[in-house]
């Protein structure tokens, strides 16, 4: 910056050494009107462009650190969005997995279902199938008692 304020006290010296110096040599005399103006005007473009140029360095670094600041937020939006998309591929997975577990639970639970219903049924069978087999046994045990009991009978009235 100082380096900056150097140069346009310099430029704004050569052009006032220029308009007071004529045909190759100072004037001793005092300047006019017109060359101060000229040289307040010199002045002010001589500012002007040392502030052209102090907004222009500013508008780089601001642009520089815009620049930087952009690409680290587009990298943190990049990296967002594939970590956001490695966890909907997950969940999905995890989902597709929980889905393909409830089919299989629900065509288990189904099987089940028949089974329970055949095991039902037979049991209902073999209920069935003891009862006539428990009269059969008792019809038996009452012809054997009385054959037991005839036996004895035919035993005792021949020995």
């Amino acid at each position: 910056m100082k380096r900056l304020y150097a140069e346009a006290f310099t430029v704004s010296r050569c052009r006032w050494i220029k308009f007071c110096h004529q045909d190759g040599a100072l004037r001793a005399e005092i300047p006019s009107l017109e060359e101060v103006a000229k040289a307040k005007q010199s002045l002010r473009e001589c500012l002007s462009d040392l502030f052209k140029l102090n907004m222009k360095e500013r508008l780089s670094d601001a642009l520089s650190t815009l620049s930087s600041v952009s690409a680290r937020f587009e990298l943190h939006k990049l990296q967002r969005d594939q970590r956001f998309a490695a966890a909907m591929k997950k969940s999905q997975r995890k989902m597709e997995e929980v889905k393909s577990r409830r089919d299989k639970h629900l065509s288990d639970w189904e099987i089940l279902l028949v089974e329970s219903e055949e095991a039902k049924w037979g049991y209902k069978d073999e209920q069935k199938i003891v009862g006539e087999a428990e009269e059969k046994k008792r019809i038996a045990e009452q012809r054997m008692s009385r054959s037991t009991t005839a036996w004895s009978n035919l035993k005792a009235r021949f020995c």
